[in-house]
């Protein structure tokens, strides 16, 4: 249990030290209340996807107990982060639990649908995809919190 432990704080201080956390201690005035790391966010990523999801890397975190949820998917270069968005794109225009994404006005490489935990955005950010769930308020608040979309191709 130390060891997994170590390895878990090893991965984040690396994320850390190359750029931005990808799961800051608050967003939109809520404190980060629980973050999961490494193989456990890859299986609850694989699990939330029915096992078609499974990135090289992942964080997730809960904020305000439940009240916002991030997740991070790392892959190793942005084209494979590229792909993963295109392909998130257009799997969900024919979700049934989702509306089919819009791209955003103000910053159209950033999509918004809606769903199961309210208001859904997602984009991607160099090697990062991000999804951030939750009241509408508090997720277009936290945006403005987290790395920009990655500048180029409009879907």
């Amino acid at each position: 249990m130390r060891a997994r432990r170590s390895v878990i704080a090893l991965f984040l201080l690396g994320l850390i030290a190359c750029g931005q956390p990808p799961a800051p201690r608050s967003l939109a005035g809520l404190a980060r209340t629980r973050v999961w790391a490494g193989r456990q966010a890859i299986a609850l990523l694989e699990d939330l996807h029915g096992g078609r999801f499974r990135p090289p890397q992942a964080v997730v975190a809960e904020y305000g107990r439940g009240t916002m949820t991030l997740y991070v998917a790392i892959f190793a270069s942005d084209g494979a982060a590229s792909a993963t968005l295109q392909r998130m794109v257009r799997v969900m225009e024919h979700s049934p639990e989702f509306t089919p994404p819009r791209p955003q006005r103000e910053e159209p490489q950033r999509f918004l649908t809606v769903g199961p935990g309210g208001h859904h955005l997602f984009w991607r950010s160099g090697r990062k995809v991000y999804w951030l769930a939750g009241e509408p308020e508090r997720v277009f608040i936290a945006i403005q919190e987290l790395p920009p979309p990655a500048p180029g191709l409009v879907l």
